[in-house]
């Protein structure tokens, strides 16, 4: 029971891990395509 409530544990850990990570490449294409799309636009 120990064992399955820690597995269940770092599973949720990783997750949020991972979700996280996915808002931040999310953002930073977000911020790169807005960049790449002033610098098309300015040109």
């Amino acid at each position: 029971m120990q064992l399955k409530s820690l597995c269940l544990s770092s599973l949720m850990t990783l997750y949020q891990y991972i979700t996280s990570n996915m808002e931040v490449v999310l953002q930073a294409k977000t911020l790169r395509s807005v960049i790449c799309y002033i610098s098309i636009t300015s040109d």
